[in-house]
């Protein structure tokens, strides 16, 4: 069987460098298992020995596994160097803070891109997000809900209402988007990520499983939590029974029961969720299934993310449409100058050819 590859982090190569720097009679095998020991993973003696003759590695973001400098480095450099400027001394960066918005950083890094490149270059927000990811400007890298996430989502969820909404994903981004803006929730989660916890967490409360609902909390977020649900219910099942009777009384046949792939997507959420939560309780936790969960919800997510980059696309040939059309302006205007020169010119070769003329006659 292969061995899986490993690969030290940028901030694991800088302890092993100053470890073999403290230690400098070890050979790379005592190094080799020196690092397995503090990180559990097997490196290369060859790999060891480079690593431990490099010098130290400066990056923001220490959990990378290399230093990437993106397609402008002096761009990016200045970018960043803007972004330290203005740093609060009293309080770390952060990505819901203003000065990190990806419209203004968009916009700051097209303005050095104009002054230094000149016009024809510029990047996306897509590009944005992945100097964010590079500089270690994202928000926490916690991924999973606990206690406190869902206390904030179910109290924003009872102020927005989405499934009032007439598209109801509409009212999920509103809530999605209000909970990116508050200062304590720290999850970079999307509607569809929302909405599946909300529907998971209504099934534990419909099911009884107290275990799920208490994970990640004390009993006091409990009760709140609990009462939180039973209200998001409460009004959830007294607004379609409303559109029942709306319906009724306006003649309209109640629509079939369908399942959409986006609502299957929630229900496969919830069903590998439950199975993780039970696991845990019967203390057969499985790596397998939380990674599972975390799939589908990226899967979720990729349906909001396509749209981005859909609107990213459409930003770019609108772009490209405008240079044409400068440019095809700047033509025609050019050729309307030769023409408008030529015709100066011939009427210049008139005047001379018809005062010669009357030279002559006199």
């Amino acid at each position: 069987m292969a061995v899986a590859r490993h690969h030290l982090t940028i901030q694991e190569k800088n302890q092993l460098r100053a470890f073999h720097r403290a230690r400098p009679e070890l050979t790379q095998e005592q190094l080799r298992e020196w690092a397995h020991v503090q990180f559990g993973k097997w490196i290369g003696r060859s790999t060891i020995g480079k690593i431990a003759s490099m010098p130290e590695e400066v990056c923001a973001n220490p959990s990378a596994k290399r230093v990437q400098s993106g397609r402008y480095p002096e761009m990016e450099q200045e970018l960043y160097e803007y972004v330290l400027a203005r740093q609060s001394d009293e309080q770390p960066l952060r990505d819901d803070a203003p000065l990190l918005s990806e419209g203004l950083l968009w916009t700051k890094a097209n303005d050095i891109l104009k002054r230094t490149r000149g016009p024809g270059q510029s990047v996306s927000l897509g590009w944005v997000q992945r100097f964010k990811k590079r500089h270690g400007l994202h928000r926490s890298q916690r991924r999973q809900f606990v206690s406190a996430d869902d206390i904030l989502l179910l109290t924003q969820v009872l102020e927005t209402k989405p499934w009032a909404y007439p598209h109801v994903m509409d009212g999920w981004q509103e809530v999605c988007d209000r909970l990116r803006g508050h200062s304590e929730f720290h999850l970079d989660k999307t509607a569809g990520a929302c909405q599946a916890r909300v529907a998971l967490l209504l099934d534990h409360l419909k099911a009884g499983n107290i275990a799920a609902l208490r994970k990640s909390g004390t009993s006091e977020e409990y009760e709140r939590k609990r009462e939180l649900l039973t209200d998001v219910q409460a009004k959830l099942t007294a607004f379609e029974e409303f559109q029942e009777d709306l319906r009724k009384r306006r003649g309209e046949p109640s629509p079939p029961p369908s399942v959409t792939q986006h609502d299957a997507a929630v229900a496969k959420v919830g069903e590998v969720a439950a199975a993780i939560a039970v696991a845990e309780a019967t203390g057969e936790a499985d790596l397998d299934g939380q990674r599972r969960l975390e799939l589908l919800e990226i899967r979720m997510e990729r349906e909001l993310a396509e749209q981005r980059r859909h609107a990213d696309e459409q930003v770019r040939e609108l772009e490209r449409l405008q240079r044409a059309q400068l440019e095809a302006q700047q033509n025609q205007h050019a050729q309307l100058l030769a023409t408008i020169q030529q015709q100066q010119a011939m009427m210049l070769d008139l005047i001379k050819s018809v005062a010669a003329q009357s030279k002559s006659k006199d």
